[in-house]
């Protein structure tokens, strides 16, 4: 059962025939510019759809809001916020990717 979970391990012997544990039996892939860019969307991709999701929520906030003039300013200030975080994301995105295209 236990085998079926972890296939993709394999036994690794020593030289002199022992059995051993330890981080050279894991399956090893070069690390390439290609992985960080990935790693990097992956994050900046979160980041944006985190945002999306917060500027709904500010919006239901501000639709929500009526005459309340502090709640209004509050949803005002979070999509500003949002927003600023956002472009700050996307600068923080263009850089990483000028400096991986160095690489």
């Amino acid at each position: 059962m236990i085998a079926k979970l972890f296939y993709f391990a394999q036994d690794c012997v020593a030289p002199g025939g022992n059995k051993i544990i330890g981080s050279e039996c894991l399956p090893q892939t070069p690390d390439t510019s290609d992985t960080l860019k990935t790693i990097f969307l992956t994050f900046f991709v979160s980041v944006g759809a985190l945002a999306v999701i917060l500027m709904i929520i500010a919006g239901i906030r501000y639709i929500t809001a009526r005459d309340d003039a502090t709640k209004v300013q509050a949803a005002k200030n979070d999509i500003k916020y949002i927003l600023i975080g956002l472009v700050i994301a996307g600068m923080g995105a263009a850089v990483v990717n000028w400096v991986i295209g160095f690489l």
